[in-house]
């Protein structure tokens, strides 16, 4: 059984986090105030340290110039744009927006936990979708084929009668991370880009093991759309520093980062800015996959007033984060 220290300010969330994680075979840890809290992070021992923004300070203080080896996750209900500066500070890969009303879904917190702390495959949409949901599946190889992978979804999402501006949402994902599997991810034996150079117009074929996948199933609430390559060169790092400079709205170091380094730069932003959850999940050197969740079930005022969540999973043993007092934030 492992242990979950949990302090939020909602108190419906702390009376509920109990039975939420039993669902994920862990038992909750929650102190009744702060100073308890305090108490629990210098002295108690749990797998994982789950808290709400507002007592950022508190873990910041806490941590400062300590080897953080737990793995965190961060609930909040602000705007990427507020928390976005504090990103670089924030010891979690993880971080789950809570509901207008304070409030968490079951399911992101059951299947963020299970991803953490029992060893789970991290890959594919299963993990966000009811139990039993068929998912459909393609092999993308070349370039000026996208269109008609992206009419497939598109005819996926008729079927299930999804809203236009869902549909339009999913297709600018598709079409963002389409281009980055084909023209950004692939890379030679040195690791060095092969067809970022090219013009998007230039056709490109995939060779066997280089061909991208996309996946993507329907619950009737949730739409769960992935597209995967297979070379494993996206790292937290890399990530949050894209949304963090686009968010504060420093475009030009973006498409900056994005030159040196041959990444999806302002794509990843704007597929970030399109769903309701934006999940990242990586084998180093192996796989990179991107998950992007659509809430079907919410009115259109409604999909676009709540928050994004983001997650970041590496089948990599997380490194150890060094959280200090003079740290600064990304320029």
């Amino acid at each position: 059984m492992k242990t979950v220290l949990f302090f939020d300010n909602a108190k419906q969330n702390s009376r509920d986090i109990r039975r939420m994680l039993a669902v994920a075979s862990c038992d909750c840890l929650i102190p009744a105030s702060p100073e308890e809290f305090i108490k629990e992070l210098r002295e108690g021992t749990y797998d994982l340290l789950v808290y709400a923004l507002e007592y950022h300070d508190i873990v910041r203080q806490e941590m400062a110039g300590k080897l953080i080896e737990t793995p965190v996750i961060l609930l909040t209900n602000s705007k990427f744009e507020e928390l976005s500066p504090l990103l670089p500070e924030i010891p979690a890969t993880n971080i789950i927006a809570k509901n207008s009303d304070g409030s968490l879904k079951l399911r992101d917190i059951v299947s963020t936990v299970r991803k953490i702390l029992h060893g789970e495959d991290i890959f594919g949409v299963k993990h966000y979708l009811s139990f039993g949901t068929q998912s459909e599946v393609f092999h993308i190889r070349d370039s000026a084929e996208r269109g008609e992978y992206i009419e497939a979804i598109v005819e996926f999402c008729k079927r299930f009668h999804l809203r236009n501006t869902v549909v339009q949402a999913v297709e600018l994902f598709c079409e963002e991370l389409l281009m980055n599997a084909i023209y950004d991810a692939p890379r030679d034996a040195d690791g060095q880009s092969l067809y970022n150079h090219l013009s998007r117009k230039n056709r490109v074929i995939l060779k066997p093991k280089q061909a991208a996948r996309m996946e993507f199933a329907c619950d009737g609430e949730k739409l769960a759309v992935s597209i995967s390559d297979p070379f494993g060169a996206i790292t937290w790092d890399t990530l949050q520093k894209f949304l963090v400079h686009c968010f504060g709205g420093d475009r030009e170091k973006v498409q900056n980062l994005t030159n040196d380094s041959g990444g999806a730069g302002l794509g990843l932003y704007f597929c970030f800015a399109s769903v309701n959850a934006f999940i990242v999940n990586v084998d180093p050197e192996k796989r990179s996959e991107f998950i992007g969740i659509f809430d079907v079930s919410a009115s259109p005022k409604d999909r676009h007033t709540r928050y994004s969540s983001l997650h970041f999973f590496s089948t990599e043993k997380k490194s150890l984060v060094a959280l200090r007092d003079n740290q600064k934030r990304i320029a």
